[in-house]
């Protein structure tokens, strides 16, 4: 959707990250200009505010809490530490600089609100990572730096409120990763064993409450990353081994949403995969790096309008915006309920091994898409596909345009198809393949 990059290939990462004032919010790494915050209303990208707010040390930007009706972000700056800026809806101002009187502070996202108050946890790589608390007047930390490993725990970015405490994970390159929890006014507690057993797990990104139970997922470069699930005295492990991949190194973009925990893996050799989990089995959506080799290293996902928004890191041509449309598609011949002309049409059982025939849909070509007659070059007529179609067969084509059951003997002319698509365009339709 959209340029890469939005326009600029130096926009190296894009971030779904949040839906304000019915419009979704995304912000851009950029190590030139400095980052930079867009909205999306379905159809329009709109820049919000100036590149990097005014200082293109801003290098990232990540706009992700709603509190006390307004929207705010975070900032990346190695300069001069991280910054905090709200947006009322018209315009941004600065709420923190330099890293809370901390210029080793080098990020500060305020990620979620809890008892009241709205938290943010920082990269500081020289005393451990801090959590602070806001009122809405003033900022107060709440962590011992680094949670008590201040030469080891140099990240806190992400929080989660489950079973009315707060968790968050922490980047720990030496011990493993760890886990911890807050209640309110009290202390913290690591509930977790260092790295899960091992210091090769080094970060769990973004915990996350799926089914009455936290999730986080591991950064692991050794053997792949890993998620695992807490339900509130006890870890499983539900997935190792990187989705038996251990190219894909990371889970990024941790996400409940409709009755799904989603996860994407960062993969730098074949590109990022998307992952969904019905909380027994986990199902890739994407083709690797949405079949753009290996640019699209990961990506972080929130719903949008029905939809899931996919941002992805590229340093090669600038990060990327992927739609996959949450469908009900209940005769899943990949046309949601709501573009379906024809809602019964079903898809061969054999597919794609089907003999490909003038009345028959097949995924021939590996678009996603079923098709009827081969793409030209490789046989005779042109290719039509069950998407732009809305969903209908070449015989009920051929009834709803009342010719009679005798021509569906031959199928389809390219005459008659090209009137019934072009009176049902589906040019619209999502990047994603739909996998309901």
């Amino acid at each position: 959707m959209g340029a890469d990059g939005l326009g600029d290939e130096t926009n190296g990462s894009i971030d779904p990250a949040v839906v304000y004032d019915g419009l979704l919010f995304v912000g851009s790494e950029n190590e030139t200009n400095g980052a930079r915050v867009w909205t999306y209303d379905g159809s329009t990208w709109t820049q919000v505010g100036d590149d990097g707010f005014d200082d293109p040390d801003n290098i990232a930007a990540v706009p992700v809490a709603v509190y006390q009706g307004l929207l705010y972000a975070g900032t990346l700056n190695v300069a001069d530490g991280g910054e905090v800026w709200v947006y009322d809806g018209t315009g941004w101002s600065q709420v923190v600089a330099g890293g809370i009187d901390d210029a080793n502070n080098v990020a500060l996202y305020p990620s979620v609100v809890f008892g009241g108050h709205l938290y943010a946890g920082t990269i500081n790589d020289y005393t451990g990572a801090e959590v602070w608390r806001y009122d809405g007047t003033q900022w107060r930390q709440v962590n011992e730096d680094g949670f008590g490993y201040p030469a080891t725990n140099d990240l806190a970015l992400g929080f989660a409120v489950f079973e009315d405490r707060l968790y968050t994970s922490t980047d720990n390159e030496v011990l493993g990763t760890q886990v911890w929890r807050y209640e309110e006014n009290t202390t913290w507690t690591q509930v977790n064993v260092n790295g899960f057993g091992t210091p090769d797990n080094e970060i769990a990104y973004q915990p996350v409450v799926y089914r009455g139970a936290l999730y986080v997922a591991t950064i692991n470069e050794a053997t792949g990353m890993e998620v695992w699930s807490y339900d509130g005295s006890s870890w499983v492990r539900v997935v190792d081994g990187g989705f038996g991949n251990p190219d894909n190194t990371g889970g990024y973009g941790l996400m409940a949403h409709d009755g799904y925990l989603y996860t994407s893996t960062r993969n730098e050799v074949s590109g990022t995969q998307i992952w969904r989990y019905d909380g027994s089995e986990w199902t890739q959506l994407n083709f690797d790096g949405f079949d753009r080799d290996a640019g699209n290293e990961y990506a972080s996902m929130v719903p949008f309008q029905r939809d899931l928004y996919a941002g992805t890191q590229n340093r090669r041509t600038g990060g990327e915006i992927w739609r996959l449309t949450l469908c009900p598609d209940d005769d899943k011949d990949c046309v949601p309920n709501d573009s379906d002309i024809c809602p019964e049409t079903q898809i061969p059982e054999a597919v794609p091994t089907v003999r490909l025939g003038m009345n028959r849909w097949a995924l021939i070509d590996d678009d996603s898409e079923l098709d009827t007659r081969l793409p030209p070059g490789e046989g005779s007529g042109r290719s039509f596909s069950i998407v732009q179609t809305g969903g209908c067969s070449c015989a009920q084509i051929i009834q709803a345009c009342g010719y009679g059951e005798g021509h569906s003997k031959f199928g389809c002319s390219n005459s008659v198809m090209d009137w019934w698509t072009g009176l049902y365009d589906r040019s619209g339709q999502p990047p994603f393949q739909c996998h309901e």
